[in-house]
């Protein structure tokens, strides 16, 4: 048997995987510290990034996705106050997320899916931790759909909006249905939103 295709082919793609593995925890990084500032209302943008505990300004090697945390051994190395456990699960998650979608599917619905996997992750650990679906982030994703769909598959946009606006309408009645017989929320009125 002539091994030699498989050989090229793994010599290619394991540093492919990698880079996007490394990609993909970086962006889980800053997924991290978005979920666990912003209903904080604290900034993830402004400022550098500090110890949640002692609020002490971190450095380059402090912030190394995974790694970081696992030297560390999930301690602050300024009060060794415990670092909050989410950062590294979403940095694997979103890194592991993003090699399957590549080993899954072909690059281009590849790159695609992992982008709005990288949009959806955060809305989805708002959502069910704190019941909160920021209307920033639905209106990002909304705009980022039009880039996004056409690298998943070929619909047209056409239906796209089409589809969009009866998922939407049927939720949003569902919601409204449900409050007017049950005189509660059934669920928030960012959820249909996230159909769009």
């Amino acid at each position: 048997m002539d091994f030699s295709n498989l050989i090229i082919m793994t010599e290619v793609q394991i540093p492919f995987y990698i880079s996007i593995f490394i990609i993909g925890s970086i962006v889980g990084s800053f997924i991290a510290t978005l979920v666990i500032r912003w209903p904080k209302t604290q900034s993830i943008i402004y400022g550098r990034s500090s110890c949640d505990q002692c609020g002490h300004k971190l450095q380059v090697r402090d912030l190394i996705p995974l790694i970081s945390y696992s030297l560390q051994h999930g301690k602050c190395r300024y009060c060794n106050g415990s670092i909050d456990p989410l950062h590294w699960h979403i940095e694997l998650m979103v890194a592991a997320l993003s090699i399957l979608a590549f080993i899954l599917f072909p690059v281009q619905q590849a790159a695609g899916l992992m982008i709005w996997l990288w949009l959806f992750i955060p809305l989805a650990i708002l959502d069910y931790k704190y019941l909160w679906l920021p209307n920033r982030l639905i209106i990002i994703t909304i705009i980022a759909a039009p880039v996004i769909g056409p690298l998943m598959n070929d619909v047209s946009i056409v239906s796209r909006l089409i589809g969009a606006m009866i998922g939407y309408l049927f939720l949003e009645t569902l919601r409204i249905a449900f409050k007017k017989l049950r005189n509660k929320e059934a669920m928030g009125g960012g959820d249909p939103s996230l159909v769009v």
